[in-house]
């Protein structure tokens, strides 16, 4: 039963994605007026919508028939794959939009009047689209070899998964047993290098996530990572702060065009490569106690990043110049990047168009332990912004004056600053939840 679970915990959330997805209007308006392809997302999506129905006969015959876990991994790598070509499509279709914001008048009125040419995107689309097909229809011909049936009954466990830690109240643990239930079912997709395992070179193409918990600086137990070329997730959990050369291995996981999230704490690195900006399906980003002094102006091009997490990153001292263009960023930490003087560049706060005040989708801002002394006025524009932090700020005197603006604003932390007084618009904040301090001249 719980192995039911964890399987059915992946595919039938990740293919109701797909379909929200393929259904988008950007999706759809990219191919309008391309036959080939709109027939090819049709049939992808009742392909995979006859999946579905035999996920739940499928997992409950997962433990006693081997052919059935190969079938599923079999599955699960083509909706891999198939999500992968979504993102290439969404990348596109966001590219073009901004090209198209920023084109010149003609441009936009060429892209509408042959808006049914094909071009090497469209072809590309049309190849990959149709491996993906011809793999699922492969997959639904054995259904009746393996016996599985159509059914859309859902069972669920009543017991979670996760459990709080004794140890650490604010943690969660995972039960050894539902970690190793886990693990059975994800098989090569998921990659744990650690001392057990020395090397990755026995890495399958199918891996999409790997986790490093090395306690050894050893640069050669990664050489095998650039066998999973379609990797998702890389994390590393410790320090490994004695590497000298970690250059070309950071060039080797920049080179993953398919990377969603990466983690890299600890790294004894002062730059990030260029080749980041060849990262386009990042969403998660992390140089947590790195010695990086700057970011390369290419990180501004990851249109899909959402979360940027840089604490103590004691060596930062300011941000690339076009930062506004991560228009989908959400989460940024500086937490403890003490020689960060200002979220924006140059000083001039309010008249530069590439600094934070453009990240409208902004939720969350932590600049607590920087010397940041101020926060410009028009960051009042994020009207997204629910939680802001600026504890143990020595240099902080001020609020914006417009704080009233943030109407979403739930979390605002200024303790141990040297905050002066509380503008006078802060009553306007009607959904305000906390407050850590409320400073009167």
């Amino acid at each position: 039963m719980a192995l039911e679970f964890v399987s059915s915990a992946f595919l039938s959330p990740f293919m109701g994605v797909l379909f929200d997805r393929l259904s988008s209007q950007e999706f759809i308006n990219l191919f309008s007026g391309k036959t080939p392809i709109v027939k090819q997302l049709e049939e992808l999506k009742i392909l995979l919508l006859s999946a579905d129905k035999l996920l739940h006969d499928a997992e409950a015959k997962l433990i006693g028939d081997r052919r059935v876990k190969n079938w599923l991994d079999e599955l699960k790598d083509v909706i891999y794959v198939a999500g992968e070509l979504i993102d290439k499509v969404d990348n596109e279709a966001l590219e073009r939009k901004l090209e198209g914001e920023s084109g010149t008048g003609m441009s936009k009125v060429l892209s509408k009047l042959i808006p049914s040419s094909f071009n090497a995107f469209d072809n590309a689309v049309r190849s990959e689209m149709q491996e993906i097909l011809r793999r699922l229809k492969f997959l639904m011909d054995q259904r009746d070899v393996l016996g599985l049936k159509e059914t859309r009954e859902k069972k669920h466990l009543n017991r979670s998964l996760l459990q709080r830690s004794k140890l650490y109240k604010s943690c969660c643990v995972m039960h050894d047993l539902v970690h190793d239930l886990a693990m059975h079912v994800s098989g090569e997709f998921c990659f744990r290098l650690d001392e057990d395992k020395l090397l990755l070179h026995d890495i399958a193409s199918k891996t999409r996530h790997v986790s490093c918990n090395l306690k050894v600086d050893d640069l050669k137990k990664l050489d095998g990572v650039s066998k999973a070329e379609r990797l998702h997730t890389f994390i590393q959990f410790k320090a490994i702060k004695s590497w000298e050369e970690p250059a070309d291995y950071l060039k080797l996981l920049t080179t993953i065009g398919c990377l969603r999230v990466l983690s890299l704490c600890g790294f004894h690195i002062k730059e990030l490569p260029d080749s980041v900006g060849n990262l386009k399906n990042l969403r998660y980003l992390k140089l947590n106690c790195t010695a990086v002094v700057t970011l390369p102006d290419s990180i501004c091009s990851l249109y899909n990043l959402q979360s940027l997490i840089l604490r103590e990153c004691r060596n930062l001292a300011q941000f690339p110049v076009n930062i506004g263009r991560l228009i989908n960023l959400q989460h940024l930490d500086v937490n403890g990047c003490s020689k960060l003087r200002s979220i924006c560049w140059p000083h001039e706060m309010d008249q530069f168009h590439g600094s934070i005040i453009n990240l409208k989708q902004l939720i969350y801002l932590n600049i607590s332990r920087t010397n940041i002394a101020k926060l410009p006025d028009s960051i009042c524009s994020l009207y997204n912004l629910e939680t802001l932090v600026v504890s143990c700020c020595s240099d902080f005197t001020r609020l914006p004056a417009n704080m009233g603006s943030l109407i979403n604003l739930h979390h605002l932390d200024t303790s141990s600053s040297a905050l002066e007084e509380m503008p006078l618009q802060m009553g306007n904040l009607k959904d305000l939840e906390t407050l850590s301090d409320f400073v009167l001249s």
